[in-house]
């Protein structure tokens, strides 16, 4: 079940009544990019959820959250990223993704600058299987939009110093474990700026 107390917005109530694979999962709202675990009036350990989906407070985009939970049980992966086609323009701004041919995410950098994008030059590799990208939107961007099974969840919390995900916990779950991304492309997808 969902905890109102946490997920208050419009549009997560409403992907709490689109119900299935969501409604097994847990919400948690992710201000400024980083969360204050220690500060939650509860433990994540108190739900019975298979997995936890974690949703950034400072911007919101129109998504099927039931279709990101399936996708990331039938993948098979322990940590699910939406991910969008960004120009290198808007890249520097956010978290890109770097893939291996099977589309394992295998590298993540929060906020590359302009000299560090030109050096990657594109997240998809030229001899990949699983997507292509434009050349006008040549990266891969974090949307800040995560799901993680439950194991995968409790160990880095318990695990890792930061609590961070672009900075801290998804670099650090890159070694440990299948990260995979959820290729999102609806172009009717609106992103709320942060200050």
């Amino acid at each position: 079940d969902w905890s109102s107390d946490v997920c208050s917005s419009d549009l997560v109530r409403e992907a709490e009544r689109a119900g299935g694979e969501v409604a097994r999962a847990y919400c948690l709202l992710v201000v400024d990019g980083a969360h204050a675990y220690s500060h939650f009036p509860f433990k994540l350990t108190d739900f019975d959820a298979d997995f936890y989906l974690i949703l950034a407070g400072d911007h919101l985009y129109r998504m099927n959250y039931a279709e990101l939970v399936a996708a990331h049980r039938t993948s098979g992966a322990d940590i699910t990223i939406a991910a969008q086609p960004v120009a290198p323009d808007t890249a520097t701004q956010m978290g890109i993704f770097c893939f291996d041919t099977s589309g394992n995410i295998v590298a993540f950098e929060e906020k590359p600058n302009a000299e560090r994008l030109r050096a990657i030059g594109r997240s998809i590799p030229p001899k990949a299987t699983f997507a292509s990208h434009s050349d006008d939107q040549p990266f891969m961007a974090s949307m800040g939009i995560y799901v993680f099974s439950r194991r995968v969840m409790l160990d880095l919390l318990e695990t890792q110093p930061g609590h961070d995900f672009g900075r801290e916990l998804i670099p650090a779950a890159l070694e440990h474990y299948r990260v995979k991304p959820y290729l999102y492309r609806d172009r009717k997808s609106t992103r709320l700026n942060s200050s």
